[in-house]
């Protein structure tokens, strides 16, 4: 098992599709053994650690990700699982998100899985944010709340952009405010939110 640890860390000094091929067939083989509800030792759940690590960084986004979602569907320990959805977010893109979405609904939003993935900076909502101080994703995500009509959530994103960074803030508004939709009641220009730092 030395051996074969010590092979897969000298493979992937190696950023090729190839590569992530046989990282994956590591990651599967693992992912089997869990299907069968056989043991897997210590080591191994060091090179899952390890490979959820290193699966970002070597290209093949699609193959990655399958195998981490093959992985997520049998591992059972929160943690372990946090590893994997780690890597997930950091790969991006719609499967990955699913994926990740899968298993905060799996464990919920007073889980330690949930509370490990806040402390990495992982915001979760209609579309996950993987960057809590991120100021441009909760200002694209709260325009889209906008625009969908759901001005709650679009304010509570503007609230988090302000914590953030201002000028980002300034600029959302400016956009809102050219697809400003008439609301009985709702004055336009720049919402009353403070708050934020100007870089």
């Amino acid at each position: 098992e030395f051996e074969r640890n010590s092979a897969l860390f000298t493979l992937i000094q190696y950023p090729e599709p190839r590569t992530v091929e046989l990282v994956v067939e590591e990651l599967d083989a693992i992912t089997e053994a869990l299907s069968r509800g056989s043991d897997v030792s210590e080591n191994q759940y060091k090179m899952v650690h390890f490979i959820c690590k290193a699966l970002p960084g070597l290209g093949s986004k699609e193959k990655a990700v399958a195998g981490l979602g093959r992985y997520l569907a049998h591992e059972k320990d929160e943690m372990r699982v946090v590893f994997a959805c780690l890597a997930l977010c950091h790969l991006g893109g719609d499967e990955a998100q699913a994926h990740v979405e899968v298993a905060n609904r799996r464990f919920g939003p007073d889980s330690p899985f949930a509370g490990q993935m806040r402390l990495a900076g992982v915001v979760f909502g209609e579309e996950i944010i993987f960057n809590q101080g991120d100021a441009v994703a909760f200002a694209r995500r709260g325009l889209q709340h906008y625009l969908d009509g759901k001005y709650g959530l679009a304010f509570m994103d503007l609230q988090q952009v302000a914590k953030i960074d201002s000028n980002v803030l300034y600029v959302c508004i400016a956009v809102m405010q050219r697809f400003a939709i008439p609301q009985q009641g709702v004055k336009r220009g720049r919402p009353n939110v403070k708050g934020g730092r100007s870089k």
